[in-house]
């Protein structure tokens, strides 16, 4: 059985309302760049084509990930 995603929700965030879509595998969620003034546009917006899409396009993203450079050294010559 195949595990399916938390479903997206809408929550105030610093006194506006964004949309909030879990990822798997992830600790922070991530946000759909839309604010609203009120929980019930945020809904109605979330509900509409226009907000499954973006939910969809959230959790399609490639994952960031932070790639630390390793160390060149000069004297070609491995340090251990």
């Amino acid at each position: 059985m195949q595990r399916r995603h938390s479903p997206a929700y809408v929550a105030e965030i610093r006194n506006k309302w964004r949309i909030v879509v879990p990822i798997r595998g992830r600790l922070s969620p991530r946000m759909c760049p839309h604010e609203f003034a009120s929980q019930h546009a945020a809904l109605v917006w979330l509900q509409s084509e226009d907000g499954i899409a973006a939910a969809t396009l959230e959790r399609s993203r490639r994952p960031t990930v932070t790639r630390i450079p390793r160390p060149t050294h000069e004297s070609g010559s491995a340090h251990f």
